[in-house]
């Protein structure tokens, strides 16, 4: 599964990268010159198995859940590891 992300400073384009253990034969970086001349930096990436669970465990540490929201949490981390696998 292919997907992309873009970001202002290359800071945050290695947060990212470092954060979810993405690995540089798994991406490709493109930087382009926004009006204002400024750098932005794109990302295109391909999520294996295990990136996917590190991407859904950063992002459930990112924006932590109580409750019925917890319950559907893990039922969404369920469908989106189902989901790459179906894309692969």
């Amino acid at each position: 599964m292919w997907s992309s992300e873009s970001f202002t400073t290359l800071e945050l384009l290695l947060a990212f990268l470092n954060d979810r253990r993405i690995r540089p034969e798994q991406c490709k970086v493109v930087v382009t010159h926004d009006d204002a001349n400024a750098e932005v930096f794109h990302v295109l990436y391909q999520l294996g198995d295990e990136v996917v669970v590190s991407a859904a465990v950063a992002q459930a540490e990112a924006d932590p859940l109580d409750g019925a929201d917890a319950d559907n949490a893990v039922d969404a981390a369920e469908a989106i590891i189902a989901e790459a696998h179906r894309d692969e």
